[in-house]
């Protein structure tokens, strides 16, 4: 009999965090079946991590009141690829300043119980606390652009305009002759399309600083 869940995949949005600060554990796993198991979901974080209350979701759905570190049971109906995660905050550095951890999905189904064991995740926790720092400058930014017209004729057609018309030509016969001659002339009109167009090419594009900052860069006001 196939396993009901071949792989569960977890990985962290962050590689190192520092004390005090968040990291998202996210979870992957799909079912080879349609069943309906209860199931039954744990991940034992490192004492230096702790469960961010009311972070659980499953398929993008909340679930406040599950608890990865302590386990939750969820019913399995359907052969489905399904998501999972959750955040865990620093909150001490562990003597080498990495924490690992695993998951398990435990279950049992057509009488055989069976558990999948996630990978290992690692992050390293810093004991400097770091925050984010933003910092404005105003530049000019200059490119030369080549503009260059262009015209490609179409394709050419024409149409008679009106009947044609017969000229005799200057000498004719009196009589029964070898020859007979005279002019067929035929008004046309000529279509024909043209593309007008340019292209534009860019050349080498530079930047000064003005030597000004700026907290709320706006729309400056061209000359």
């Amino acid at each position: 009999m196939a396993v009901l869940i071949e792989s569960l995949t977890k990985s962290a949005n962050k590689e190192r965090i520092a004390i005090g600060e968040v990291v998202t554990f996210s979870f992957v796993f799909e079912t080879t079946q349609s069943a309906t198991v209860e199931c039954f979901f744990l991940d034992n974080l490192d004492p230096c991590l702790e469960f961010v209350r009311h972070s659980m979701t499953f398929d993008g759905v909340s679930m406040p009141d599950a608890d990865p570190t302590t386990g939750f049971t969820f019913t399995e109906t359907m052969h489905a690829t399904h998501t999972m995660s959750f955040q865990a905050k620093a909150v001490c550095r562990p003597d080498d300043g990495i924490v690992a951890n695993i998951a398990t999905v435990s279950y049992e189904h057509a009488g055989v119980p069976d558990t999948i064991t996630s990978n290992i995740v690692q992050v390293a926790i810093s004991s400097e606390a770091t925050c984010d720092a933003v910092g404005h400058k105003m530049v000019d930014i200059s490119i030369p652009v080549s503009v260059t017209p262009f015209a490609r004729v179409g394709t050419i057609t024409t149409r008679c305009c009106g009947e044609p018309t017969i000229t005799p030509g200057i000498n004719v016969p009196s009589g029964p002759s070898t020859n007979c001659d005279f002019t067929i002339s035929q008004r046309i009109c000529v279509e024909v399309p043209v593309e007008f167009g340019a292209t534009v090419t860019p050349g080498e594009e530079h930047v000064e600083c003005t030597g000004e900052g700026c907290e709320n860069c706006t729309t400056p006001v061209l000359p």
